[in-house]
């Protein structure tokens, strides 16, 4: 079977491997709007306590929104870089308006497994929602404690798509669209692991908050979530029969209709510290 690139739980990961970018684009100015995410985001620039950072590291920094928020909350001295692995994404950050402005920001294309710099370059560094598409999440997380200077400060936020649920009435049914999701990405379940890779990568001062995103209208996590490809996908594929699968989305929508729709994910955002 040729693989649907548009599919945003594997796409991610490979978007330069693909002509139909505005799925991608369109998904993350979507979660851009979201409160939600806009509470997440603040309250890990807070953890970063920007305003005393001298160098900051972004990786995985996808079309530079984070980065040029970072840049209003540093000082003027202060570096900002933004590091992917997809070159058409930092191609979109660099065309990006505000990157004129800023004379203190780079883009590079980069592997979070193997960085560029020198040991102890920045003493900021922040990753959202990018290990959960990486493989060997280890080795991003070896590498950003290695480029962090003594007493550097790490944020980094991900999902634990094992927490993916639907209202669906039928528990079976519900569990096998959910896991079908979680299992499409490299690393479904890296939010619920990040404490023992921040461990094992020598970090210290590990702190966990967790939060929970609810949706309760199917369009919204539709568009997130992409719940009706994943049920055509796992019928194609015989997990589901074609009247299961016609039965999981017409339930969802009607719920909707109801008022009885409900979504949710459990997501954690780590802060820790390379110790002396």
């Amino acid at each position: 079977m040729q693989r649907e690139k548009e599919y945003l739980a594997a796409g991610f990961k490979n978007i330069d491997e693909t002509d139909e970018h505005s799925v991608y684009l369109m998904c993350l100015n979507y979660i851009d709007t979201i409160p939600y995410f806009k509470e997440i985001k603040e309250k890990s620039y807070e953890q970063l306590k920007l305003k005393e950072a001298k160098a900051v590291l972004e990786i995985g920094c996808g079309m530079g929104a984070d980065v040029f928020r970072m840049a209003q909350r540093v000082s003027e001295q202060c570096m900002l870089t933004g590091i992917d692995q997809s070159r058409f994404m930092l191609e979109k950050a660099k065309s990006d308006p505000r990157f004129a402005l800023y004379e203190n920001i780079v883009f590079s294309q980069a592997d979070a497994r193997a960085l560029p710099f020198a040991s102890q370059s920045f003493d900021r560094c922040r990753m959202d929602r990018t290990l959960q598409h990486i493989a060997h999440p280890q080795k991003a997380l070896n590498e950003a404690f290695r480029v962090l200077e003594t007493g550097g400060i790490f944020v980094v936020y991900d999902n634990d798509w094992s927490t993916f649920s639907l209202s669906l009435s039928d528990t079976r049914l519900s569990r096998i669209v959910e896991t079908y999701w979680c299992d499409a990405f490299e690393n479904g379940r890296v939010a619920i692991e990040l404490k023992g890779y921040l461990h094992h990568a020598g970090f210290t001062q590990i702190s966990c908050c967790p939060s929970t995103l609810v949706l309760e209208d199917f369009a919204t996590a539709d568009r997130i979530y992409d719940i009706e490809k994943t049920v055509l996908r796992a019928q194609k594929e015989k997990y589901l029969t074609q009247e299961e699968a016609k039965a999981i989305v017409e339930e969802l929508k009607q719920q909707t209709e109801e008022g009885t729709f409900l979504c949710a994910l459990t997501s954690y955002t780590f802060t820790a510290l390379k110790g002396l």
